[in-house]
Parts: structure tokens; sequence; C-alpha cells
């Protein structure tokens, strides 16, 4: 039995927003790590533009934060790239019948850190903040690159030093890194 009539694959943001205007998808499979893709943005667009779509979100990382920050995301479902066809036809089912699904190995993941103190709910700004941070731009340089105040610029570190119990931006760089938000 097939389970798709159409099957594109492409490993370029161009590709895939190129397939989804000339055909029509009843499911996405969106591997997080596409180069230059903002999965927020690519989210929103495809609810835009195409309501009825599935997507199901590949997050190849076993990191906590950055797994948190998928299903967060995630549309209709979060799977890892070790996810079997078993399950795969679960979570094809899942979808199907209206419910979100998250595969055993990623659970088993949240499972494991239910207990972490600071739970990770940066904003996307905040992390591109932290990204310039880490380079060493100063306040006004930051402001510059990202075409924001320099009020903006303090108010999203202090905003992520409240999130995470931090105190200095050397612990929120430090803390950025073990995330796996940032890397230098």
């Amino acid at each position: 039995m097939r389970k798709f009539e159409i099957v594109r694959q492409g490993n370029l943001e161009k590709q895939m927003w190129d397939a989804l205007s000339a055909e029509s998808f009843t499911h996405l499979f969106l591997d997080c790590t596409v180069p230059g893709l903002s999965i927020p943005d690519a989210l929103k667009r495809i609810k835009d533009n195409y309501p009825a779509m599935n997507v199901i979100i590949i997050n190849s990382s076993c990191n906590f934060f950055l797994t948190q920050r998928m299903i967060g995301y995630g549309d209709r479902a979060v799977i890892s790239k070790n996810t079997g066809t078993n399950e795969l036809d679960f979570c094809l089912h899942s979808i199907n019948a209206g419910r979100r699904y998250i595969s055993q190995d990623i659970r088993l993941i949240m499972n494991e850190h239910a207990n972490v103190a600071r739970p990770l709910n940066f904003t996307d700004k905040e992390i591109q903040v932290l990204q310039f941070i880490a380079k060493g731009y100063t306040i006004n340089k930051t402001a510059a690159a990202l075409n924001l105040s320099k009020h903006t610029i303090v108010t999203h570190r202090r905003n992520m030093m409240d999130k995470s119990g931090l105190t200095s931006a050397t612990g929120l760089v430090k803390f950025g890194i073990d995330a796996g938000l940032i890397s230098i």
C-alpha cells in the first residue's frame, strides 16, 4: 500500500517553497537543519498558505533544549532521524486522526530532563541577540546589525537573564553554548 502519491526531496529552502507552490502535498517532512531556514517563520508561512498541510518536523538533535524548541514549533509531529517505519506509520496515523505525535526517542530525552530547572523559552529574536553577544558585539553594534534600538537589545538581554536565572552576559553565553543555541 502506498502512503503518498507525490514525494519530493530537497536540501535547500528554495526547493521546498518551489515544490510547495507547484504541487499539492498533504504532508511535509521538514528537517530542522535546512541551512538558513527559520522553523518558526517557515511554519507560519506554511500555515498561512497551506492550512491543511500536516507538518512533521525532523529533529536530529539529542540536545534537550533544542528538542524542547522543536516540540514548541511542531505543527503536528516531531520525530527524530532514528524513527523507524513502524513508528512512522503510527505517527502518520496519529496526525491524520488530528493528534500530535512526538517520537519515542524524543519523548525519552524530554522525560530524562523533565526536572531541568531552567526550561528554554527564549524567543528567536533573543537567540539572535545572544549570538551577537557571543561574537563580542557591543549593545550598539548588535542594535545596528539587527536594526533595533539599543534599549530593545538591553531588554532582550535582561529577559534572557530573567528566564535563565543568570546574572551576567558571560553566563548567558555559556548557557547558550551548553544549550546548543550558539557555537563559537
